[in-house]
């Protein structure tokens, strides 16, 4: 009876490590999948910066365009042209500027996923040794 209930044990606990490692296996398949997610975000992120930074561009090429249609005569008119291409200039820069920090930050996001990718992985593969369970009462 003692060997029945050692034997039950046994393939009791090699079940549980099994199932341990399939619940680690599918932690890791979810991972991939947040991965994945935060990519496909911060892609779309750099999308919307660079829409917004070829907005602020048109933007720049009005202003000056503006800017050279004010007659030289209206030097007030000229003062506030210049500071809408100032204005402009200003914006172009700034949308440069968050366009490339969103392409670095997408740079460290898929270095840190290889860095992930190349971690050892555990095996999903079941273990055929594992005796079947028989209660010999």
């Amino acid at each position: 009876m003692e060997i029945a209930m050692s034997n039950t044990t046994q393939v009791a606990s090699k079940k549980q490590a099994q199932l341990q490692q399939q619940l680690a296996k599918r932690q890791q398949a979810l991972a991939k999948i947040e991965q994945r997610a935060r990519l496909a975000n911060k892609k779309t992120q750099i999308e919307v910066a660079k829409g917004e930074l070829e907005k602020a561009r048109i933007d720049l090429l009005n202003a000056k365009i503006h800017l050279n249609e004010v007659p030289s005569e209206d030097k007030v008119g000229q003062l506030y042209a210049r500071a809408k291409v100032k204005e402009a200039e200003a914006k172009v820069l700034s949308f440069r500027a968050q366009l490339y920090s969103q392409q670095d930050e997408l740079k460290a996001l898929k270095a840190s996923f290889i860095e992930a990718d190349n971690a050892p992985v555990s095996s999903d593969e079941p273990d055929d040794n594992i005796a079947p369970a028989f209660d010999i009462a």
